[in-house]
């Protein structure tokens, strides 16, 4: 039984839960679930009510849907946490269909050697999976459509059919999968059935496998949904989809509308509530039709782009001015900062609207550290922003971070090649024997002998010192066997870095790790210039804070 509440995140839903939850919480408290689809979501409800609110949160359990999912399993012994696979895995997985002998994937074979097409090929694959697509009933539907001719499509789709006869025979799984594992362990859950209450908070969409997971829920368990959404606003026209098609049916009685508290973001994308107070006579000011300068502001959110256009008005305290929003959809971080500056130059050189008057804000700049500097800097637009790159994000610290990561067991020939290619290895200190490193034809080396275990497959080398490895693709430019002189070097190159990374002992003190981690530092890399990388003062502090991390938590 399905009880159904929207509105506005704020206050209007977490108003309504703090409330039923207060319900809930006189004693004898009965234990009740609270359901989230993202951690960060969970982390600001349990600050929201513990914190703000002072609800006694005894016996309320506040989980993820992936930690529910979790959770049904572990109840019945099936520990799968450890057993997910990462996207590397499945990319290699693509890689090595397209590469197996006898596999006929028309048109695909040519991306065996393509480490961006395997990516490309593994995102579609996830999609169909994610949906719980059924491979006969597309090949079904496929053989009488009119694309039955496209031999490529065809072959994505046999390709998927083998992914999922491998999932079933090797059980291989990732993060979203684990929902559809819980799937039929739901119904008969003794610790779900010891819930009085499941609330389902905060989602607008779903994978497949977890909207079947909460279609199985709300029809064994008592539950209440709370969906943001104003009915028929249309800035939530993709949740009102998403409400329509699949919740909506779900309900049992009357959906509850939260419409009763004023925000002024009810009417902030809807033009037709807004007016303008009245124009006084000022110079160098439009008439009422006319479509030029405006005061205009700019919004990025998190998942969209929001452009907000203020209309002339004066500035009345006595009276107020709604104002209005069109929103546009893009694609990604990048998309959003790109559409964001071609409005700045729209504004400044068709309205003269100048630089100093626009404003871009965002509800959190995390992610566009990279993104906005870069776009902003080709379009030519001066700015200045609070965010601030951390250390981690430039390319000597990501590639010490990768060179420790290969102690790490799930660490394959990816990542060690991410690090033999950086510009920081320092080989004449690393492997001064080495008169030629040649990082990239390693990279190909190790592909087609198959080192999928990157440092722990080295061995596999010695058997072709002799021989060398042939190389069929690169026939036609005269490199059809790669000499076992360079199978050598790569040998040596992968034993001497595992030396490194076996200096460090399985246990110790801060000072011993900080120790073999500067050995490292020094043994194998160079430190960048500034030129190299624009990190300045925090790359010339990077061994400091690594030997005396004490020093950067007190300053804070």
């Amino acid at each position: 039984m399905l009880h159904v509440v929207t509105g506005l995140f704020h206050p209007d839903l977490e108003q309504a839960l703090a409330s039923d939850l207060r319900s809930f919480a006189v004693p004898p408290s009965p234990p009740c679930l609270i359901l989230v689809p993202s951690e960060s979501l969970r982390t600001h409800l349990k600050w929201t009510f513990c914190i703000e609110k002072r609800l006694p949160l005894f016996n309320v359990h506040l989980l993820t849907f992936h930690q529910l999912a979790l959770r049904v399993l572990e109840e019945r012994g099936r520990q799968v946490a450890d057993q997910l696979r990462g996207e590397s895995f499945f990319r290699e997985w693509v890689h090595q269909r397209l590469r197996k002998r006898g596999a006929d994937f028309a048109g695909l074979n040519e991306l065996a050697s393509m480490p961006g097409g395997w990516a490309a090929l593994w995102a579609t694959l996830k999609d169909l999976k994610d949906a719980r697509v059924e491979p006969d009933a597309v090949l079904e539907a496929f053989g009488q459509s009119p694309f039955s001719t496209d031999r490529r499509l065809e072959a994505v789709i046999r390709l998927y059919a083998a992914w999922c006869e491998d999932q079933g025979h090797h059980s291989l799984y990732d993060h979203d999968d684990v929902a559809v594992l819980a799937l039929d362990l739901v119904s008969a859950s003794p610790w779900l059935r010891q819930q009085a209450h499941i609330f389902y908070y905060g989602f607008y969409d779903l994978t497949q496998g977890q909207l079947d997971l909460f279609r199985t829920v709300v029809r064994e368990y008592p539950a209440t949904l709370y969906f943001p959404l104003l009915d028929e606003h249309p800035a939530f026209r993709f949740a009102q989809q998403f409400f329509d098609q699949h919740v909506r049916g779900l309900a049992a009685g009357p959906i509850q509308h939260k419409t009763g508290t004023l925000s002024p973001f009810r009417d902030l994308f809807d033009p037709s509530r807004t007016f303008r107070s009245p124009k006084p006579d000022l110079p160098d000011e439009p008439d009422a039709d006319d479509t030029g300068k405006e005061h205009c502001g700019l919004r990025i959110a998190d998942f969209g782009l929001e452009i907000r256009n203020q209309k002339p008005t004066i500035k009345n305290p006595q009276s107020s001015t709604i104002q209005f929003c069109r929103l546009v959809t893009v694609s990604g971080a990048n998309d959003e900062i790109e559409v964001v500056a071609k409005e700045i130059l729209t504004l400044v050189h068709e309205r003269r609207v100048p630089f100093h008057d626009v404003g871009v804000v965002g509800r959190t700049l995390a992610g566009y550290e990279d993104v906005l500097p870069r776009v902003f800097s080709a379009h030519g637009i001066p700015f200045q922003a609070t965010l601030r790159r951390p250390l981690s994000q430039y390319p000597f610290p990501q590639t010490l971070l990768r060179l420790l990561a290969l102690r790490l067991p799930a660490s394959g020939r990816g990542a060690t090649f991410d690090v033999l290619q950086a510009p920081f290895v320092n080989w004449q200190a690393f492997c001064p024997d080495l008169t030629t490193p040649r990082p990239d034809l390693w990279e190909q080396l190790s592909r087609q002998v198959g080192l999928e275990q990157g440092l722990r497959d080295r061995e596999r080398l010695v058997r072709l010192f002799e021989t060398g490895v042939p190389m069929p693709q690169k026939r036609r430019q005269g490199e059809s066997v790669i000499a076992g002189e360079e199978v050598r070097n790569l040998w040596h190159v992968l034993d001497r870095l595992n030396r490194f990374l076996e200096a460090f002992p399985e246990e110790a003190g801060w000072e011993v790790f900080a120790d073999r981690v500067m050995a490292l530092m020094d043994g194998v890399l160079t430190s960048p210039s500034v030129d190299i990388v624009d990190c300045e003062l925090e790359i010339l502090d990077l061994k400091s804070e690594i030997s005396n991390p004490q020093s950067k938590i007190h300053n804070q």
